[in-house]
């Protein structure tokens, strides 16, 4: 069946009589999510299932709404069954490379920090106080005037003993001096020598032996010393474990029910009491207000006074719902944290202070979004968050670490247990990828969200379509559209889809083209956007992005790219292939010709010889050489040889869409009937000749269309494309009106013979009852060529016998 498309089949338009309203400022925004229902349902179930495993990967193609949806839902999930904690790392006194972890409900992180600064001002000011009581004073003021008296006693009593025997033994500045005595005066080193030996010698007998005196002495009062240091020290830590636990005795009652708080403090208040004299090497720190710069003060006069803070690294407090965190770079760091250092004294140096909260533990009891893509990107992230997932706890380390590349000694903060939902967001690609590859994937994401890029086109879609891309407008502050304009806004979405009952979900696009028309439309300082500002939009897209087409166009203007549009010519057609550059694609005519001959070789692709041919051209290649098979030589060997080229190509051919046209010019060839030139085709075929839909049949009929007026304006020219594109078509205004002159043609057909009858004016012909095509009909013309040749074959292997 051979179909000349009409009018309202090459172009769907949108029936804007649907629309009771002026402007589109009349409609109300909406946050109504279309035709994602099976996205919804995904979403809805990963989200509602707490177990391991079920997490989230969404999946599609941009600017369908994924972020939007997923956020929509998020919020309305995080406000329903959240608990929230504040996670804080804290000194441990008993190894400090081994930082404790605290967890308390959401908004105890900040005010245990602010406590813990409030104690230790506290005990800045009391300890450094305790020491200047009068009860203190009085205890040392005794227990130093028992050690002089204990010190002084034995001294005196031996210097009487030492004066009765001429020595005089005196405590100097320098020390303990012994030096000889006659008549109660002391004598000098003349007096001494004047002597007699007898006298001399009794008094360095005696000098010596109140010298050994004087240090056995002297050994006693260094044991009354610290006998009294020892008792001090009790006395001291007497009062500084007072004055301590009444200090801490508020805070430690305010936290009484977390135990690892409780832990921690009693472990703050041994340290305080083993080391309280760095609370008063500084008699001159003062108080002064607010607290927390008495604190960082304190920090920064003394060191050791970090050793108490609180660094509470996942703060809460201002969290109404549970967290939602996109993680748009997920470096290993950003990720799971990292420890920072500092430089002291040319060294590099880290505390518990220094850790630094991951998105994955800013994420903690609510929902973490990734970008799937950028994930597998960054080096050794996709490894460490499987881990994670699988132990449900995220261990701080370096990369270095996780590898076990490194033996330097750095911090192992204790591992904080989490509870949240990993959302990747990625292509489809990449998520079947993972899912083949990677045998953990499957296990830790188990629900998957696919995405629509379409939905269904009525007047209840189109009415909902509407209210979207008002929201859309008011949302950018965008001018409204009037009814015809919007009308044109739903027909460039069917066709981003290529498919006139359809409608497109990417959003992103729309809205590019509502930016583009807006701007249009505020240039004649208009009121709303109109139909022609839309269409002056999309020409200005096709001005920018068209440069490389008119580059091609003009050759072919020029006649170095050989495009014939009239006449007919035995083994050659028009074929329709689709450049894409990404942001822009174009359709170019080009010219498909074959030549056959007797041989053996079959159907040879040029292209595929020269490995300029893709997997699917080569695949419509061979199916052609299964038609011609299955078709004319089913008792006999066929002897053929036959060349198929792309004329003018130089760059590799992939798809199939040619294959059709490939049939009709190996049938001309063959059957020596001509082509006529001014048709063009595009199609696939199967192996019993049906025809198969293809892709971009809009871009290639607006192409040849295009080379038909730029070659000649009084043009007549026609296509032919497969019956199942009739739904995709949705052509530019410019070819629909030279279809309503008659001088732009356009077939669909289902089958290969229905285009012969257009392409080479000659009945295709069936098999009749006795097995035979029609006489002169085209089917009857090949097969009678493919028997001669065939004939020939085995006369020439008898005649070489």
């Amino acid at each position: 069946m051979i179909k000349l498309l009409k009018i309202n089949q090459l172009y769907t338009k949108c029936d804007t009589s649907i629309f009771k309203f002026r402007t589109t400022a009349e409609l109300k925004t909406t946050n109504k999510i279309l035709g994602q229902n099976r996205a919804l349902n995904s979403i809805n179930t990963a989200l509602g299932i707490k177990h391991t495993g079920y997490n989230l990967f969404l999946m599609g193609n941009s600017g369908v709404g994924k972020h939007s949806l997923l956020n929509k839902l998020l919020k309305e999930k995080s406000k329903k069954d959240y608990v929230l904690y504040d996670w804080c790392y804290v000194n441990n006194f008993t190894d400090y490379t081994k930082p404790l972890l605290l967890k308390l409900p959401s908004g105890f992180g900040i005010k245990f920090k602010k406590d813990m600064q409030t104690l230790i001002v506290s005990l800045q000011e009391k300890i450094p106080q305790t020491f200047k009581q009068k009860e203190y004073l009085s205890i040392k003021k005794e227990l130093e005037l028992k050690m002089k008296e204990e010190q002084d006693k034995p001294f005196y009593k031996l210097k009487d003993e030492a004066k009765r025997d001429d020595i005089f033994i005196n405590d100097t500045t320098s020390g303990i001096a012994i030096s000889p005595l006659k008549n109660g005066k002391a004598l000098n080193a003349e007096e001494f020598q004047s002597l007699s030996i007898k006298d001399r010698e009794l008094i360095e007998r005696n000098i010596i032996f109140y010298k050994a005196k004087v240090d056995e002495n002297s050994k006693k009062e260094m044991e009354v010393s610290r006998e009294f240091i020892e008792n001090m020290k009790e006395i001291d830590n007497t009062f500084i474990e007072e004055v301590v636990s009444k200090t801490m005795i508020s805070i430690k009652e305010r936290y009484s029910k977390f135990q690892d708080v409780t832990n921690y403090l009693n472990e703050v208040q041994k340290d305080v009491i083993e080391n309280f004299e760095e609370f008063i090497e500084d008699d001159n720190f003062q108080n002064p207000n607010p607290m927390e710069n008495i604190f960082s003060q304190a920090l920064d006069n003394s060191p050791n006074f970090d050793i108490y803070n609180v660094n509470v690294f996942v703060d809460n407090s201002q969290q109404n719902t549970a967290p939602i965190i996109y993680e748009n770079n997920p470096t290993y760091s950003n990720l799971f944290g990292r420890i920072e250092h500092v430089t002291h004294m040319g060294t590099l140096t880290t505390d518990f202070n220094f850790i630094k909260a991951g998105s994955l533990h800013r994420a903690n009891g609510g929902y973490l979004v990734i970008d799937a893509r950028a994930l597998l990107f960054q080096h050794y992230s996709w490894e460490g968050l499987k881990r994670m997932l699988n132990s449900k706890q995220i261990h701080l380390e370096t990369v270095e670490e996780s590898m076990g590349l490194t033996n330097s000694v750095t911090l192992n903060p204790q591992s904080v247990e989490f509870e949240t939902k990993i959302i990747l967001i990625g292509s489809r690609y990449i998520y079947y990828l993972l899912y083949e590859e990677d045998e953990d994937f499957k296990k830790l994401f188990k629900i998957e969200a696919d995405f629509e890029e379409k939905t269904i086109r009525d007047n209840e879609s189109i009415l909902s379509y509407s209210n979207i891309i008002a929201t859309l407008l008011k949302k950018h502050d965008l001018l409204p559209l009037t009814k015809k304009a919007l009308g044109r806004i739903i027909e460039f979405s069917s066709r981003l889809v290529d498919d006139c009952n359809n409608l497109s979900m990417d959003f992103s696009a729309i809205t590019d083209l509502l930016f583009e028309s807006n701007l249009i439309a505020l240039k004649r300082d208009a009121l709303s956007i109109k139909n022609e500002d839309i269409l002056k939009a999309l020409d200005g897209r096709k001005f920018r992005s068209q440069r490389i087409k008119d580059e091609v166009y003009n050759e072919i203007k020029k006649g170095t790219i050989l495009i014939d549009i009239e006449g007919e010519k035995v083994g050659q057609i028009n074929g329709l292939s689709v450049i894409d550059f990404g942001n822009y694609a174009f359709s170019m005519p080009v010219k498909i010709s074959a030549l056959t001959r007797l041989g053996k070789e079959g159907v040879v692709d040029i292209e595929r010889e020269v490995n300029l041919s893709g997997a699917i051209h080569s695949k419509g290649v061979m199916i052609l050489s299964s038609f011609l098979a299955s078709r004319y030589s089913s008792d006999f060997v066929m002897s053929l040889s036959a060349t198929l080229v792309f004329e003018q190509s130089y760059s590799t051919i992939d798809g199939d869409s040619a294959s059709l046209a490939e049939l009709y010019t190996l049938l001309s060839s063959i059957s020596n009937i001509a082509i006529r030139q001014s048709f063009a085709i595009t199609g696939s075929i199967n192996q019993n000749g049906d025809v198969q839909a293809i892709g971009g049949v809009n871009e290639k009929i607006e192409g040849f269309f295009d080379v038909c007026k730029l070659k000649d304006e009084n043009f007549h020219a026609n296509v032919i494309i497969p019956y199942a594109n009739i739904e995709n078509l949705m052509l530019k205004e410019e070819v629909l009106q030279y279809v309503k002159k008659g001088q732009f043609k356009i077939y669909a057909i289902k089958h290969v013979d229905e285009g012969i009858k257009l392409l080479m004016n000659k009945e295709a012909g069936k098999r009749g009852t006795n097995k035979k095509f029609p006489k002169n009909s085209l089917n009857y013309l090949v097969e009678n060529k493919l028997i001669e040749y065939s004939n020939l074959s085995l006369g020439k292997k008898e005649n070489s016998k």
